[in-house]
Parts: C-alpha cells; structure tokens; sequence
C-alpha cells in the first residue's frame, strides 16, 4: 500500500512540475519570436521594434491619433473595419 501511495505523490509531483513548466516556455516564446523579428528588421537596416515602437508612442503622445509609417523598408499590420450601421449586427 505504501508503494502505491509514493506512486500517486511522485504522479501529483510530476503533474505539478508540468504544469508550472508550462508557463516558462510560453513567456520565452514571445521573447524568441521578438528576437527573431528583429534579426529581419536588422537584415534590412532598420533598428530594433521595440526601439521603433517608443519613438511612434513619443511621436503619438500628444494626440493618440492613428498614424500609418511612411517609411516603405517596413512593413506593418493594420486592421480597418467600417462602423455598424443601424440594424446590422457586427460580428466579432
């Protein structure tokens, strides 16, 4: 019964150390999906995004406003989407 009973805390243990495990990897992910981008915005000449991203808040500061880059060596995600109009339904 004993050994049975080491089993099960050695199984939660285990269970435990994935779990909390589990965390760490993902938080790396974010900082090697970063690294990697910068590696191509190195490639092409530009600085590194975070470095890119505190010079747009600076910039942005006074007004909030929306700007696109006109610098055409980067690229850039945007998303647009048209106001509701009355009576349709907007789709998340």
């Amino acid at each position: 019964m004993a050994f049975s009973s080491k089993r099960a805390w050695l199984a939660l243990a285990l269970a435990v150390a994935a779990v909390v495990a589990t965390p760490c990897a993902a938080q790396n992910s974010a900082q090697v999906f970063v690294n990697l981008h910068n590696k191509e915005r190195a490639a092409v000449g530009v600085g590194k995004v975070a470095a890119y991203a505190q010079s747009y808040a600076a910039q942005r500061q006074g007004d909030c406003a929306l700007r696109h880059s006109t610098n055409s060596r980067t690229a850039r995600t945007s998303t647009w989407a048209a106001p509701a109009r009355p009576g349709r339904r907007r789709t998340p």
